[in-house]
Order: structure tokens, then C-alpha cells, then sequence
């Protein structure tokens, strides 16, 4: 039908709709808080439903609208702003003022929204560009792909969606499949491109986002050589341990990677009694008593205890049962100190391998237990099994397995202000809730970033601060840079350089 119209919205209490293929630059509006009322009153009063078709010298049809505090419009020929005539006034049937913000033409892909700002592609070129507000409160339309050219030329945007929270991101799928992201924060003016390869050569075809609790998940649809998937982006909020840091077992930085979480859900707490105070080693027999609601292990069952200092947790196999939830159980992972015998802590069903990998079956993948790294295992039957000795299984209370990837940053120069000719012997970075990485003055010189500290002893490394100052350059220079590589399947993030 050529009256039906393609872009319905809401303004101002109003149910809107624009564009048919009849009227492609007009725009109706229903009667205040009746949005089924579209009908013309002569005369008409504020509250009643109004229409207006936007004049340009050339033919033009609206693309998209958006409620950016006035109304938005993008259309083939520009991007208009919608108000009433009078300041601050209005939208109404006799108070209507269209004002042209650009002559720049808007492609037909929905614009994604982040806060105060719009994110829209422009017809010819296909780059993105943004709407935001200005020092002085009005609106400006700005090119954030400027200083990243390279990522643009001859591609375009075929989808895309803002993840607001946690780190204020947008996902965009170019059309030959790559996945890029824009980080930006208008508060603190950073605006930063990266592109994101996909294991198995895999293309993105479509990404959106939406809310699951504190954080808006980022899902995708890729293509691996026709076959596609739906998959979803791993959680970057994660649960905090005893000591405040963010606890390392969260942490899923592999590729189409599944996870085993064996923390009890109905049976929310165990204690571990002793008949006196001692220490006691691995290898050790131990009483463990499951307070209520009461869970009964079968004898051979493993399961594992957090531990108060946030390390390894402590692992247990019940050899005898006892009876009332009371079981003998030998301490298998790490020694108990007198003073550190855990009461009330949470517990884990453990296990030794990652099942549902089918669809890495014969492809060698790492396998995160408990926070520690195991790399090259195979997938067998739908599995990975987690043997570091070739003679004893290793088992888990939390298993991620999954293709490994590797994360590279390098920054820009830093220039000195008179230009003069330096050299840049040292370079400092600062990192926070990380571990592993490698830092040096280009990608091809990286020296390890050293996070294991005598402390630590064997147990698994905890997320943490890190500042690292390494010798990356000893020749005379305009600029220095710096480079830094995240292989670990691991968080990192970069404060300042």
C-alpha cells in the first residue's frame, strides 16, 4: 500500500509515524496520550494530532526518527531538527518549526542511540558519524571515525547497537563481516575504534544489545562458512572475592567458549569442623560437616571450599560417610593453616572436563579451572579433559574452554611539545584489574609483565593492579610509543601510559 507508513515513534506523549512511499518526507502525529487519534481538527487546539512534510529543494525520504530532546530526523538529503516555532516550545499543530541540521544524507540503517548522542551512517561513503550536544547546549554533528579512516574506506555499517553498560561501547558489523567496536565516553572525551577478529574466520552479520541485570549484553550473529550461530559476549562485571578484587574464576576471555559452574544454588553453604585446632596437609584426612539446608555427597564425590584469602580453593574427595551430612574427606589441592579452616564458605560441585564442545570437536582449546590456564587440549567427544600430568585428573569447581585470541594495543607517539629530538628510554603503564600480558616498544620486542610475587606462592594468581615500567627504546627519536599484548585468556585494562 503506498499510504502505509515505514517508521512508527513516540514524541511528546504522541504516537508518530512518517514516510510511505506515497509521502515519503511527511510525518503524523496522533493527539496527545490517544494514539490511535490521527484525525484532523480545523481549528485545531495543542493537544490535537498534527502533520507536516519537511521542504527541501530535492525530493527527500526520512529514514529514521529519534527523540533527542527535540525530534531527530535523518533523511536521504540531511538531518533536520523538529520543534516548536517558539523557544523551548512545544511540538504542536500550530506551533511547528523544521530547521536543517546538515545537508549530509543518512543511509537507511537505524541509528543506535547512546545517552544524549545518536550514531547514524551517511549515505555516501557509508561512515558513521554523531549527533551530540555541544558546548552550548545545541546540536552538532561531528565524524568519529576521522582518525580511523582505514577501518571505513569502501565498507559500511550494517548493523550495530550501544552497550551502555559497563564501559560505554558500541558494536558495529561491517559489511564484509568484521566486528568493530567504538568506545565512547563524552565525560572524559575518549573516543577509541578497535577491530575484533572472530575464530574459524567468522563474519558478523547482525549484533544487537540488551539488558541482563547490571550490564547490557552484546549478541551476535556470525557466519562460519554458511553455517551460523547466535552467540553472546561473556559478562566484564564480575563477582568480588573476600579481599574486594574481582574473582578470577569469572573471568571467560576465549572464544566460542562454555562454561561448567558448580557452585551449589540450592545448598548455598558448607562448614568444615576439625576435632582440634591444626594444620592440616594435602593428603590429609579432615571432618566436613554441610550445614543446613543439608547436601549429601556421594563417597568419591569431589567438591571444593572457598578459601578466606581468595586463592586456590580448597579441594575435597568424601572417603567416608559418617552420617547427619558428617563425611571424612581427604584434602586434595592445598594445605589448611590452623587459623584459615574455612566456616559458613560457599562450595562447589567439581569436575574434570568441559562438556557441549561439539562444535570444536578435534580442535585444540584452553581450558580455564579455577583461574588457572591450561592450553592445548583437544576436544574429544565433545569435551576437554583437563590431565596436566598424563596421570591425574585435575578437577574444578568453575571450567571455561575455548579458543584462545590474542589482544594487541599500541598507543600513538608521544610528542614533545618544542618537537625536539628525545630519547624515550622507559615507559610506564598502568594497569588495573589484570594479569599476564607482555609490554615493549612495538609488537615485535615484548617483555613479560612479571605478576606472580613471592606472596602468591602457588596459589592462582588473583586479578590486580599492576604498574609496569619497562626500557623500550635506547636511539634518539621525534616520538616514543609503546605496545602492549594480552594472550592470557585474561582481563586487562589500561589506565594510563
Amino acid at each position: 500500500n503506498s499510504e502505509y507508513p515505514r517508521i512508527p515513534f513516540f514524541y511528546e506523549s504522541r504516537r508518530g509515524l512518517a514516510a510511505t512511499p506515497q509521502r515519503p518526507a511527511t510525518v503524523w502525529e496522533s493527539s496527545v496520550e490517544q494514539f490511535d487519534n490521527f484525525d484532523e481538527v480545523v481549528p485545531a487546539d495543542d493537544s490535537d494530532s498534527l502533520e507536516f512534510t519537511l521542504a527541501s529543494k530535492t525530493r527527500e525520504a526520512i529514514r529514521w526518527v529519534v527523540d533527542l530532546g527535540a525530534l531527530l530526523i535523518g533523511s536521504s538529503g540531511g538531518v533536520w531538527v523538529v520543534g516548536g516555532s517558539g523557544q523551548q516550545e512545544l511540538l504542536t499543530a500550530n506551533s511547528i518549526a523544521c530547521r536543517r541540521l546538515s545537508n549530509l544524507g543518512c543511509a537507511d540503517l537505524a541509528p543506535a542511540e547512546a545517552g544524549d548522542a545518536v550514531f547514524f551512517v551517511e549515505a555516501k561513503g557509508g561512515a558513521p558519524r554523531l549527533v551530540e550536544r555541544g558546548d552550548s547546549g545545541g546540536l552538532r554533528i561531528t565524524d568519529p571515525s576521522l582518525l580511523a579512516r582505514h577501518l571505513f574506506d569502501g565498507y559500511t555499517i550494517v548493523g550495530w547497537a550501544f552497550a551502555e553498560s559497563p564501559h560505554q561501547v558500541l558494536w558495529a558489523a561491517r559489511s564484509d563481516g568484521v566486528l568493530l567496536s567504538f568506545t565512547y565516553v563524552a565525560e572524559l572525551e575518549i573516543l577509541a575504534w578497535a577491530k575484533h577478529e572472530i575464530s574459524g574466520s567468522g563474519l558478523v552479520e547482525a549484533v544487537c544489545c540488551k539488558p541482563e541485570g547490571a550490564e547490557d549484553a552484546v549478541w551476535m550473529l556470525v557466519n562460519r562458512g554458511g553455517a551460523r550461530s547466535i552467540e553472546r559476549m561473556a559478562y566484564r562485571l564480575f563477582p568480588l572475592t573476600s579481599a574486594g578484587d574481582p574473582d578470577v574464576r569469572y573471568c571467560i576471555f576465549l572464544d566460542r567458549a562454555v562454561s561448567y559452574n558448580g557452585k551449589s544454588t540450592e545448598n548455598t553453604q558448607a562448614t568444615v569442623t576439625v576435632d582440634t585446632p591444626a594444620a592440616y596437609a594435602v593428603g590429609e584426612p579432615l571432618t566436613v560437616t554441610f550445614s543446613t539446608p543439608v547436601w549429601n555427597p556421594a563417597v568419591g564425590q569431589t567438591f571444593s571450599v572457598d578459601a578466606d584469602d581468595g586463592g586456590l580453593p580448597y579441594r575435597f574427595v568424601a572417603t567416608v560417610d559418617n552420617g547427619a551430612s558428617n563425611f571424612t574427606c581427604q584434602l586434595l589441592s592445598r594445605d589448611i593453616a590452623a587459623a584459615d579452616c574455612p566456616s559458613a564458605a560457599d562450595y562447589w560441585l567439581c569436575k574434570s572436563s568441559a562438556s557441549g564442545l561439539g562444535h570444536l570437536e578435534g580442535l585444540t582449546v584452553t581450558v580455564v579451572a579455577d583461574g588457572d590456564v591450561y592450553e592445548g587440549i583437544t576436544v574429544t567427544g565433545g569435551s576437554a579433559t583437563i590431565d596436566p600430568t598424563g596421570g591425574g585428573l585435575l578437577v574444578a569447581g568453575m571450567l571455561h574452554a575455548g579458543l584462545p585470541y590474542v589482544s594487541d594495543f599500541e598507543s600513538l607517539d608521544v610528542q614533545n611539545k618544542d618537537g625536539r629530538q628525545k630519547i624515550v628510554k622507559r615507559v610506564s603503564v598502568e594497569l588495573e584489574h589484570t594479569r599476564g600480558g607482555e609490554v615493549g616498544p612495538d609488537l615485535d620486542n615484548l617483555v613479560e609483565i612479571q605478576t606472580r610475587t613471592t606472596s602468591h606462592g602457588y596459589l592462582s594468581l588473583p586479578l590486580r593492579r599492576v604498574e609496569e615500567s619497562e626500557v623500550v627504546n635506547d636511539e634518539y627519536g621525534k616520538g616514543g610509543r609503546v605496545a602492549v599484548r594480552q594472550s592470557a585468556p585474561m582481563p586487562m585494562m589500561i589506565l594510563g601510559i
